[in-house]
């Protein structure tokens, strides 16, 4: 039997108990459309205008039960899970963003993805990279692999929402070629769109801007560029040990006001 994605997090979380009074239940669940024989949550428990956004749409559907992962994952938190990994042989893991985070229980996902060229690549894996926790993303996650990676892709400031592959030796690479361009101390945002939006940077050393462009040109078509620009991250040490001082532009005397004394006594 296929496993569904929410279940497999479900699992990787340790079967975590929910909240609510179950019932046996038979059909599928509401969410991931999982077959139900068994104990289960009535969606009325769970289904209020006041935590679930548009609740009168799932009134048009049939089922009547959520299974007990989706359960679970309903009534996680306030803004939970959010960014996550999950993965059968290392867990339920919350990631951040941020790499100077300061979250106890969420480690950066710069870190994270680091970790995974170590599982072997048949490993089973799912998760969430999403620049707004405020929302559920869980229920669109699908099964990747190590060997075969994927995650559900949330970013509104690039009118991106999907489920994603991409290869994971790729996103290390391209990680690995948008740190410097963030050292730098250019924005996001202009890496992703141009270098030269920035004009006080990337008019400081033109040429070396274009070469930094060459660099994105390659990158911003591909699958991985997306995932790799939110995961890419730098500390504000980093940034001021990697900034290079104003460039000194040398005057003459007339440029300062002042006499040029090889001219003196020629009119």
């Amino acid at each position: 039997m296929t496993v569904a994605a929410q279940a497999m997090i479900w699992q990787s979380a340790g079967l975590p108990g929910q909240k609510h009074q179950t019932e046996t239940a038979s059909g599928r669940c509401m969410i991931c459309g999982t077959e139900i024989d068994g104990e289960a949550v009535p969606a009325k428990r769970i289904i209020k205008s006041t935590t679930v956004g548009d609740s009168q749409l799932f009134r048009f559907r049939q089922a009547t039960h959520f299974c007990i992962p989706c359960a679970w994952l309903m009534e996680i938190g306030k803004g939970r899970p959010g960014n996550f990994i999950a993965s059968e042989p290392t867990g339920f893991e919350l990631a951040v963003i941020s790499v100077e985070s300061v979250v106890q229980d969420k480690r950066p996902w710069l870190h994270i993805v680091r970790d995974l060229p170590q599982l072997p690549p048949e490993t089973p894996i799912t998760g969430v990279l999403t620049t707004d926790v405020k929302i559920r993303l869980w229920h669109r996650c699908q099964i990747a692999t190590i060997g075969d990676f994927g995650l559900y892709v949330h970013a509104p400031d690039y009118d991106v929402s999907e489920w994603r592959h991409f290869d994971l030796v790729d996103l290390l690479r391209a990680i690995d070629e948008l740190l410097p361009i963030l050292r730098a101390g250019y924005a996001k945002s202009a890496a992703y769109h141009s270098l030269f939006n920035d004009y006080k940077r990337a008019s400081r050393d033109p040429a070396e801007t274009l070469r930094l462009e060459s660099t994105l040109a390659r990158l911003r078509n591909r699958p991985e560029f997306l995932p790799a620009l939110l995961i890419a991250g730098v500390t504000k040490e980093e940034k001021r040990a990697h900034a290079k001082p104003a460039r000194h532009t040398d005057t003459t005397p007339a440029d300062r006001g002042e006499a040029d004394p090889a001219q003196l006594g020629l009119f």
